[in-house]
């Protein structure tokens, strides 16, 4: 599935649009289709919101930075403009001890509350991005924000020359995700259900 693809006019006013958005009103998620090979939208849907931030490397010192967060179905993914404009050109992998190491980036989060989280994304050439866990979803970003109120956000990235990223999102309405009970965790009902099932058990033998 593809992102859909506007003309670059409707990029120009969309960007300029987004960036008088951002400064000026709370991050609002939009929902949005993936198109197929045709142009054509699916009924494969998206959430994403734009977020101007800041990053610094070896050639600069927080520099604006666009932030496009992208949640769906099975993944979460941030893409990253530096300067607002060009594609972050991550580093995929990494040599070490003569082997080739995938890279990864951990990503720090504060919620409204002041909890602190580390998740681990996977690395692509433009983007991180990390699976959705529904049966650990204390493993995925998407099932950390659930409140309402201003999260902050930081990771490094680079195997060589390190560049660090920040940005805040506001979430006004969380997402709704799909969640799923992981292995030993109980709920209440299933608690009350096994301590039934005990006691049946206990009076029967």
């Amino acid at each position: 599935m593809k992102l859909i693809q506007p003309t670059m006019k409707s990029v120009f006013f969309t960007f300029l649009g987004l960036i008088l958005f951002v400064t000026i009103s709370n991050s609002q998620w939009k929902l949005n289709y993936y198109v197929d090979d045709f142009g054509d939208s699916t009924k494969e849907s998206y959430n994403y919101v734009d977020i101007i931030g800041k990053f610094s490397n070896s050639a600069t010192t927080n520099s604006e930075c666009l932030f496009r967060l992208i949640q769906d179905k099975d993944k979460f993914r941030i893409i990253v403009f530096e300067y607002q404009k060009y594609p972050a050109n991550f580093t995929t992998s990494y040599s070490s001890g003569g082997y080739t190491i995938s890279a990864s980036v951990q990503l720090k989060v504060k919620d409204p509350d002041g909890e602190i989280k580390t998740f681990f994304f996977d690395v692509s050439k433009k983007e991180i991005y990390q699976k959705n866990t529904p049966r650990i979803p204390q493993k995925s970003l998407a099932y950390f924000l659930t409140k309402k109120g201003v999260y902050k956000f930081t990771f490094k990235e680079g195997a060589y020359s390190i560049s660090t990223y920040n940005f805040e999102l506001e979430i006004v309405q969380p997402l709704e995700v799909k969640r799923e009970k992981y292995r030993g965790e109980e709920t209440v009902k299933d608690k009350k259900k096994n301590r039934y099932k005990r006691k049946t058990k206990k009076h029967n033998s």
